[in-house]
């Protein structure tokens, strides 16, 4: 007996361990693995053209975009296959089953007896109508002569009417007369709540500047932009390569473009050539970017920020200035 229960535990420790296992591979994947992405375009006077992609997992799944005159299109694909056949094969699967199942249903009705058709066609309506009851002719009724209004009739009208007219006004006027009464107390309101808000605001301005000026909220902000910087060198393209040709009508326009996009060669690493054109407006460019994303790199620097004493202080005393 006591071999059995040892037999039957073993079994299912090894399931458990299989299933552990397996969902270690999993997770070891999903934040080891990197997330591969590329792009690639073009533009020519007035002609423009770009790829990018993502893939993960040695190409087991891969998104791709294209964009080529002025046509978009995107395709996902699973372990070499796209989605687009994925959804005919279920649609066949699909209609296969309607099938047989109509095939079936109609075996049934076949395989019915017939006296169930007799007794359908026993309960069927016969052709006749049963005759409908003749409407009874109503009397009709004589329509009454209307009278003329008499002459009192007239005047008590008249008089309805300009009382009337008379209460309108006399209303109009009055909501006039208290909408001129109660103009100072607005304006006098209105001053109160913009001189409310500018205080408000003053008061705003001194507790952000307390709070800033806190060695423990400068320590949490210090981290956060390290962290930062960490995620963008991280996710940013490790391979770029190409040019970019440009210019403006007027070139202190070009100048200012070219002092602009010179701000970003920390990010692409001079990899980019810029080449400027003075004498006339044009634009072409052919840039290639390559890069990857670690979900571990990610998880390792949010958890950093999360545990952290300063950025929990932080977030407690913004808290507390809300």
């Amino acid at each position: 007996m006591l071999h059995i229960l040892w037999g039957i535990l073993k079994i299912i420790f090894i399931l458990i361990g299989i299933l552990v296992g397996l969902a270690a591979v999993v997770l070891f994947l999903v934040l080891f693995c990197p997330i591969r992405y590329h792009f690639a375009g073009n533009c020519e006077e007035s002609k423009a053209a770009a790829r990018a992609g993502a893939s993960w997992l040695f190409h087991l799944i891969c998104i791709s975009a294209i964009y080529e005159e002025r046509n978009f299109s995107y395709q996902i694909r699973i372990l070499g296959v796209s989605l687009e056949t994925y959804q005919k094969l279920i649609t066949k699967f699909t209609n296969r089953k309607k099938n047989i199942q109509k095939n079936k249903t109609k075996k049934r009705l076949s395989e019915e007896p017939c006296e169930k058709k007799e007794q359908e066609e026993k309960q069927k309506p016969t052709g006749k109508r049963e005759a409908l009851p003749e409407p009874v002719n109503t009397p009709k009724r004589d329509e009454e002569e209307s009278a003329p209004p008499s002459f009192w009739r007239k005047i008590k009208t008249f008089f309805l009417w300009i009382g009337r007219l008379f209460c309108r006004i006399f209303t109009a006027v009055l909501r006039g007369i208290l909408f001129i009464w109660h103009i100072p107390g607005r304006i006098y309101q209105g001053i109160c709540k913009i001189a409310l808000t500018i205080s408000g605001f003053c008061g705003n301005i001194e507790k952000w500047k307390r709070f800033i000026e806190n060695e423990r909220v400068r320590a949490a902000l210090g981290l956060v932009l390290g962290k930062t910087k960490r995620l963008l060198r991280h996710v940013f393209p490790t391979k770029t390569q190409g040019w970019i040709l440009f210019g403006f009508e007027d070139p202190s326009m070009t100048g200012q473009a070219l002092a602009f996009a010179g701000m970003t060669c920390p990010l692409h690493k001079n990899k980019i050539e810029l080449r400027p054109v003075f004498d006339k407006k044009i634009f072409e460019a052919d840039i290639k970017l390559r890069g990857r994303i670690r979900l571990f790199v990610i998880l390792k620097e949010g958890l950093e920020l999360y545990f952290d004493k300063n950025v929990k202080y932080m977030i407690k005393a913004w808290k507390k200035e809300d």
